[in-house]
């Protein structure tokens, strides 16, 4: 399967670095608003109005970028890939006399920006919309393999207790299975390489320790404040268990996101936070430029190869 996507690592980092959500005890004649403090109607009325010099569409990250993404298949290299996979993975399953969906994408990934949900919640609509919840379009795109059977198990390689499977009929299966068969044609391990995620993590909690971004986690925390909202990190915030838990977005999580935004537009927080995660990163790169370019090439050449094999399937 193809790596995931920025978003998803970004996830993984905040994890990593064990950060929670920090909520005050409510003040004398404040509401609770989905276990922050703030009056509910102030709140609501000031990111209503401190949002509107964001205009309608607009996204933080737009023009902005980082040094590893260079060396990060994008969304739609990374949709045709894992598609390809599908393909080639539902061959292999026909020489066994087994049938399969792969659920092919019918239309380009609508990833606005690799960097979308990088820094927590960036752009003013989603937020309106979905709150710290990603938009349903915005979903990784991933193969529909079955959880168990024996179309699963051929797939995978394993049985359904999870134990190596080495034939399927009497014939020899592939080592991991008819996806690790179609990993393998698509460029096998240096599709799975991950310096250049590690490079972005590692970067990732360099720069959250730098003076100058602490410094915008302050002034961040401090507009949140004025709007209701208590949060030491914009990362704590989208991270908070209060919108992870549910389905849907509260209206209580859509006036923070909208909040959350306001001040990142307010501070010109994004630019700053970037540059100093840049300058971390250029060190990094610098030292892995040799595997990391070799990933990045393999990346482009099962990019030819997968969009050629869509075309004919």
């Amino acid at each position: 399967m193809a790596k995931g996507s920025v978003q998803v690592r970004r996830a993984i980092a905040v994890a990593l670095a064990g950060t929670a959500a920090l909520c005050t005890s409510c003040s004398a004649g404040s509401q609770s608003v989905g276990g922050m403090t703030g009056n509910v109607s102030s709140a609501q009325a000031s990111t209503t109005v401190s949002a509107a010099a964001l205009g309608p569409n607009r996204s933080l990250v737009a023009g902005l970028t980082l040094p590893v993404l260079s060396y990060i298949p994008d969304a739609a290299t990374r949709q045709d890939v894992t598609a390809a996979e599908g393909v080639l993975a539902a061959r292999c399953l026909e020489r066994y006399g087994l049938h399969w969906s792969a659920n092919l994408p019918d239309g380009p990934p609508s990833v606005a920006s690799e960097l979308d949900r990088e820094y927590g919640i960036s752009d003013l609509k989603a937020a309106q919309e979905y709150g710290y919840h990603l938009p349903p379009q915005a979903r990784t795109y991933s193969l529909a393999v079955p959880r168990s059977g024996v179309v699963a198990s051929a797939l995978r390689g394993v049985d359904d207790d999870n134990k190596a499977l080495t034939s399927v009929g009497g014939r020899p299966l592939p080592e991991g299975g008819c996806l690790g068969e179609a990993r393998r044609q698509m460029g096998g391990v240096l599709l799975d390489d991950l310096t250049a995620d590690e490079i972005l993590l590692a970067a990732s909690r360099q720069a959250n320790r730098d003076p100058v971004v602490i410094a915008l986690f302050r002034d961040w925390s401090a507009c949140m404040s004025n709007e209701g909202f208590q949060y030491s990190s914009p990362l704590v915030a989208i991270g908070s268990s209060r919108w992870t838990a549910g389905k849907s977005a509260s209206e209580a999580e859509i006036h923070t996101a909208v909040a959350d935004v306001s001040c990142k537009d307010q501070l010109h927080m994004l630019p700053k936070w970037v540059s100093v995660e840049s300058h971390y990163e250029q060190v990094l790169v610098a030292k892995d430029d040799r595997r990391l370019s070799q990933a990045i090439r393999a990346w482009d050449s099962a990019d030819v190869q997968a969009r050629a094999l869509l075309a004919d399937s």
